[in-house]
């Protein structure tokens, strides 16, 4: 592989954090390769993300932005064996992270179906979330009011062939019985497509386990530990030699340190133990279908099935032979009486002239082209009807009233209960299964399971889906926020009083001693308004308008003024930047450079008329018109829109009513589609602050941590301080107890540690770190 020049980058003096722009780092670096700047060689140590690296050693020289570089490899990448692998496998990507929606229920996305065209979306019934495939590939979101457009899901024309085989045989075993009758002759069929595709995923398997990585130990500069897997999916091995343990970074559990392991993400480390050393012959098919099976014998399948609008089974399904299944006899069995059982036999369709009259409590019911009811119908709570029970009593003897022999009279009539409980499964021209299927709950089925696992052997096969790509964009956004947290605040967040003790460096020592592998960044700024932490974000972006309407062909400073946001005017840098270096590092009118105050009378914390911005573009270059007020963001905050947001702001103003807007402003330039925030209120005060914290509460429920309220009734027990007087008094007005604090907002080390321990239980509470 070539060395890697795209983009530039900015180094300060004395870090050993390196940010890029313009650059992609995470599938073009790894650990331990050569950074080539002018005048100094460097070693990688981590790949922070696309725009951030950091180095084994902090940088001595002088700085800048806009500088030039070259990222030169000194390990070998993933032989062509398994990145053919990793091609067939993602063929199916989009379908796959579509079947783990069983995972994604509650995390905003639900993926209900496919329709043809936008006009064929269900009108009604529709819950915030549901989500449709739209003619093959297009994404389409309910917001609460009306279907959206999210994005363009990446699939391929055999995928869209699938997709329509699927709903053909969908709909033929809906028109009657009779057509699912026909599938039950294609069982051989089946099986050997299934026999096929284990041998060709067998293939691919063994293809991959002969690149896989294998390291003496786990721990150390060369062992796994140290070591970026290059994709998901990627086998490795520790030897039997490494006798230790080590927290296992996936499932958080403590694991030997010698045995089988999986890549699950592709950052240091990113590897999870899966099995006892040697990577072949790990995967015993029979074995681990019975296994799952024995776990789950839910795990079977149906010709159809038929559910409410919260995906729950009603008794309305079918085997592939078109009869009721083993579960639908158990709960009719349970509805009839003696009346509803005269013989044997079993008239699939009703005559239109015998249809019954009392229609008024029917929820549902099928009928065939000639639109006569068949027994497939349920009434408003989603039970059987009379006449259902009337009709299915016909053909049920006393004995398929009992549960414990239901499955042998099942097998006697020849139901196929491997086939009890497929939710969807995909299917060729030929109506033939493929290895695509779900089970009612939306995971993989133990068929598709079983395939899976002869052919892979290691992948995590219930990976959650963790990316989606907008089609206004080329960059692959998060589903879900995190894991990584940025704490963005003022004074608060800085930690003023806490004699070096902040609240987001306690919370960084609570969650790795909870064994997650999370980074936690403080973005507090002393003296900050919401609107300068919410420009500061890059929500309601700086706007900067340059004096002479153009950015000079030098890169030498020209003066800016900074317009109003929404009435106000921020007034960013006179305590810091929150980020690393003195200064912001963005860009202006797509010219990246340096935005800087400038203190002609000295330093000062507080704003001096004479003080002015001045914007310095990184090289020299063309000259840019920007005439008009131009957004302003920074580096650091577009690097940090994945991450879980922890937000402390509105003390300094300009009023609680704007605080809140800005929380929400900030939420809204989140890139994931589920974010995960948690917004902490004033600590100052008394009592008389109660409405305002119930203004936060209303809005963002219990993503609002009310942080005074809770600091006088508990904070001195958390922090096992006795109350003296003072605290006493303080309590009995609702203000923080003296003990906890420096003066009447900033609070002391004791203080900020419970502010940390309330951030982590509610991280916990709201499933943040799952």
């Amino acid at each position: 592989m070539g060395w890697y020049r795209t983009g530039t980058i900015t180094l300060v003096a004395g870090s050993d954090v390196v940010l890029g722009a313009g650059t992609a780092w995470v599938r073009n670096a790894l650990p331990g390769d050569i950074l080539s700047v002018p005048g100094a060689v460097l070693e990688v140590k981590r790949i922070v993300s696309d725009g951030e690296l950091q180095l084994a050693t902090a940088y001595t020289g002088a700085g800048g932005a806009g500088l030039s570089y070259a990222l030169v490899p000194t390990q070998g990448y993933v032989p062509e064996a398994l990145q053919a692998m990793q091609q067939i496998l993602g063929e199916f990507g989009d379908i796959w992270q579509a079947w783990q929606a069983g995972d994604l229920q509650g995390r905003g996305l639900v993926l209900k179906g496919a329709e043809d065209a936008v006009e064929d979306l269900p009108a009604e019934g529709n819950t915030a979330g549901d989500g449709y495939v739209v003619a093959g590939s297009q994404l389409y979101v309910w917001n609460g009011m009306a279907w959206a457009y999210a994005g363009e899901m990446i699939t391929t024309p055999e995928l869209i062939a699938l997709k329509q085989a699927a709903l053909d045989a969908q709909e033929q075993a809906a028109l009657s019985a009779a057509a699912a009758e026909e599938l039950k002759g294609q069982t051989q069929s089946l099986v050997e497509v299934a026999a096929a595709k284990a041998q060709l995923a067998t293939t691919a398997a063994a293809s991959a386990q002969s690149s896989s990585r294998t390291r003496a130990t786990w721990a150390g500069e060369e062992g796994l530990a140290a070591l970026t897997p290059t994709a998901v999916g990627q086998g490795a091995e520790v030897l039997d030699s490494d006798l230790g343990t080590h927290i296992d970074p996936s499932t958080s559990a403590v694991v030997p340190n010698a045995g089988r392991y999986t890549a699950f993400a592709t950052t240091v480390g990113g590897w999870k133990r899966i099995d006892g050393t040697g990577l072949a012959g790990k995967v015993n098919v029979t074995d681990l279908s019975k296994t799952l099976r024995d776990n789950d014998p839910a795990l079977t399948g149906l010709a159809f099935a038929v559910t409410d609008a919260d995906g729950r089974r009603l008794w309305i399904e079918a085997g592939m032979d078109g009869k009721p299944t083993g579960r639908v006899l158990d709960l009719i069995g349970a509805g009839l009486t003696p009346s509803r059982v005269p013989g044997l036999g079993l008239e699939g369709f009703t005559k239109p002239e015998e249809i019954d009259p009392a229609l008024n409590d029917i929820g549902f019911a099928m009928v065939d082209s000639a639109k006569r009811r068949l027994w497939l119908e349920a009434d408003m709570r989603g039970g059987p009807t009379a006449r259902a029970l009337d009709l299915i009593g016909a053909g049920l003897t006393r004995a398929r009233m009992t549960a414990l022999d239901l499955a042998d009279k099942l097998s006697a009539l020849g139901a196929d209960e491997a086939l009890n409980d497929i939710g969807i499964a995909l299917v060729d021209g030929a109506n033939r299964r493929t290895w695509l299927e779900c089970d009612m709950a939306g995971r993989p089925t133990a068929r598709a399971l079983q395939l899976i696992a002869v052919g892979i052997g290691g992948v995590e096969l219930n990976a959650p889906a963790r990316a989606y790509r907008p089609t206004w964009s080329n960059v692959e956004r998060p589903i879900v926020s995190g894991p990584n947290i940025i704490c963005w605040g003022d004074s608060l967040t800085a930690g003023a009083g806490g004699g070096g003790t902040n609240y987001p460096g306690v919370l960084q020592a609570l969650l790795t001693t909870a064994g997650f592998n999370v980074a936690v960044r403080n973005g507090g700024v002393g003296g900050e308004s919401s609107v300068t932490i919410a420009a500061r974000t890059g929500a309601n972006p700086f706007l900067l308008l340059p004096q002479g309407g153009a950015i000079p062909a030098a890169a030498e400073p020209v003066r800016v003024d900074l317009q109003k946001i929404n009435g106000q005017t921020p007034v960013p840098l006179l305590q810091g930047t929150g980020t690393p270096g003195s200064s912001f590092v963005g860009s202006l009118a797509g010219v990246p450079g340096l935005m800087q105050l400038v203190q002609p009378n000295g330093p000062n914390i507080i704003w001096d008329p004479a003080n002015y911005y001045v914007f310095t573009r990184s090289t020299a270059g063309a000259v840019v018109t920007c005439n008009r007020p131009a957004p302003y963001r920074t580096d650091f905050s577009e690097a940090r829109r994945g991450d879980i947001v922890c937000g402390w702001i509105g003390q300094n103003g300009p009023s609680n009513a704007r605080a809140i807007q800005d929380a929400l402003a900030i939420e809204r330039h989140l890139s994931a589609l589920k974010i995960r925030t948690i917004w902490i209120s004033k600590p100052g005060g008394t009592s008389a602050a109660d409405p305002d914290d119930a203004e936060w509460a209303a809005t963002f429920g219990r993503r609002h941590i009310a942080i005074r309220p809770y600091l006088v009734a508990y904070g001195l027990a958390d922090a096992g301080l006795a109350p003296t007087s003072q605290d006493t008094a303080d309590m009995a007005a609702g203000a923080v107890p003296s003990s906890l604090r420096v003066d009447g907002v900033h609070l002391n080390a004791a203080g900020y540690a419970v502010v940390a321990q309330q951030v982590f239980q509610r991280i916990l509470e709201l499933g943040y770190m799952q």
